[in-house]
């Protein structure tokens, strides 16, 4: 019976996977928001698509206001 036990210790736990990625997470939220205050350029996670990543994709909207474009 003592081979489980290794096997679990070798393994990491979800919440300790989970901590670490909040710990990352965390601390690129701190950089970003001294890049921030530095005044320096800052890509976040939400960064706008480039225009033509925009163009490939298409649009649906004709521009008429009375469509719902669902």
């Amino acid at each position: 019976m003592p081979a489980p036990k290794k096997q679990e210790k070798d393994k990491p736990r979800q919440i300790d996977l989970m901590l670490e990625r909040l710990k990352q997470e965390q601390q690129d939220r701190e950089e970003r928001e001294k890049a921030r205050r530095e005044g320096r350029a800052v890509a976040g996670p939400f960064e706008a698509a480039p225009q033509s990543v925009l163009d490939e994709m298409g649009s649906f909207d004709s521009g008429d206001p009375y469509t719902t474009n669902l």
